[in-house]
């Protein structure tokens, strides 16, 4: 741009280099002083505001940059169109606002521009918006000092998995050892047995012997006759019993189990990283919005008492702060059913998880669990659970593996039996059998 140059404009088309002394913003031309003259008496320039050339030397660039004509058509910006909320050149008029009524000179709207509204937006928007990063920024800090304790808490955590590990291995070897005794002292039975039957029928067999002997010795043709037909007999008996006798081998044999990865896997761990919502409302100011927590975490949760009421049963919230109630008491456990296709129950003295097929994901039985009697859950995967025999609310993480007492005794609830999240998920409320209590769900960033 020629305005860069101190030198006048004018002059330079006729070669003429002659230094400036004002700028014309209007005009978009650096301006000597002999043409400055010119250029306040001529009827299409006199108005033109100007601007002294070592004050507009000093503008940041970016202002200086900032071209008044028209990129396409190369004329200058006369015109605004408020529909579209864009300076026009003429023939913009002609090819592009056509349709376009309300269309007003730019001198009307540029007059007051500096102490316009839109002006001054600009500031706060900018300084909230700075606020915005800054406010991450720390948070983020804090992010930092939180991965740290968390990893030594980890740490910690796997050198108690290392003990549990030993213990379950000591637990094993012990095991063995005393199945190795038992098995032992068995097989030693079973041994004894069968060799004293075993010794039994070597001492008959050495009768059939002592017999033979004799037989052979002192008895007559006929009385051996008849023996050798009874011994006959006696031997084949024998016989018979020997292969079962024979069959029988006794040793301890030691299967080691292929199966080391149950032994050998701690765990895993997992580094979360959860984007942070902002959105920009209707007038493009950035809001971080309440509601909207950076990371899903139950210490992150606290409720904020809103009202408390008749005891009617409220079964979900309805626009205008409405409600659809039911007046008779008909659910004292309750079932929920999330966006990830799963249902939580709560029985006994537990809280359990399970999917569509009612294969259990999680289960948990914390010892403050008395009688649980209702539970929902809100879109990030919390669990609230109301205990109608210890009067507590409880908060369960997605994965069901930590707790928190987000009601404690001294929120007074009387007797509650079910727990409803409302539909625009920051508000709950808890249905007693004498009272109704309904929270603001406040998520602590």
């Amino acid at each position: 741009m020629a305005g860069n140059l101190p030198h006048c404009d004018i002059c330079s088309l006729r070669d003429i280099f002659k230094l400036a002394t004002v700028w014309c913003s209007e005009c978009n031309e650096s301006i000597c002083s002999e043409c400055q003259e010119h250029h306040w008496l001529s009827k299409a320039t006199s108005g033109h505001p100007t601007l002294p050339i070592e004050d507009f030397l000093k503008l940041p660039d970016f202002v200086r940059a900032i071209n008044i004509r028209c990129e396409e058509h190369k004329e200058k910006f006369d015109w605004y169109c408020t529909k579209h909320a864009a300076p026009c050149c003429g023939k913009c008029l002609k090819v592009n606002h056509e349709n376009c009524l309300d269309i007003k000179p730019i001198r009307e709207i540029d007059q007051n521009i500096k102490s316009s509204s839109a002006f001054s937006e600009i500031e706060s928007r900018c300084t909230h918006l700075r606020d915005v990063y800054k406010t991450m920024e720390d948070e983020k800090i804090q992010h930092i000092q939180k991965v740290d304790s968390q990893a030594t808490t980890i740490l910690d955590l796997i050198q108690y998995r290392r003990l549990d590990i030993i213990r379950h291995l000591d637990n094993l070897e012990q095991k063995l050892r005393d199945d190795v005794k038992e098995k032992k002292a068995q097989l030693k039975e079973n041994i004894v047995l069968v060799t004293t039957e075993l010794n039994t029928r070597g001492r008959c067999v050495q009768t059939f012997l002592t017999q033979y002997e004799d037989m052979k010795r002192y008895a007559s043709n006929h009385q051996t006759l008849l023996w050798l037909y009874k011994i006959d007999k006696d031997i084949n008996s024998e016989i018979r019993i020997l292969p079962s006798l024979k069959a029988t081998q006794f040793e301890l044999k030691f299967v080691p189990s292929n199966n080391l990865n149950t032994i050998l896997d701690f765990g895993k761990i997992d580094a979360l990283s959860t984007p942070l919502n902002i959105r920009f409302d209707k007038t493009n100011q950035v809001q971080i919005p309440t509601g909207i927590q950076t990371v899903v975490d139950i210490d992150n949760i606290s409720l904020k008492e809103r009202d408390r009421g008749k005891a009617i049963e409220v079964l979900d919230f309805l626009p205008n702060d409405t409600y659809l109630v039911r007046d008779e008491l008909f659910l004292k456990r309750r079932t929920f059913q999330n966006m990830d296709m799963q249902i939580y129950y709560s029985h006994g003295r537990k809280v359990t998880c399970c999917d569509m097929k009612g294969n259990t994901i999680w289960e948990n039985t914390d010892p403050l669990l008395i009688k649980p009697t209702g539970i929902c859950c809100d879109s990030n995967g919390i669990v609230y659970v109301v205990d109608v025999e210890t009067e507590l609310l409880f908060g369960f993480s997605p994965d069901g593996q930590r707790v928190k007492v987000l009601l404690d005794k001294s929120a007074g609830l009387k007797s509650p039996y079910s727990v409803v999240i409302g539909s625009n998920k920051n508000q709950l409320i808890i249905n007693g059998n004498k009272e109704r209590y309904q929270y603001d769900i406040v998520w602590q960033i």
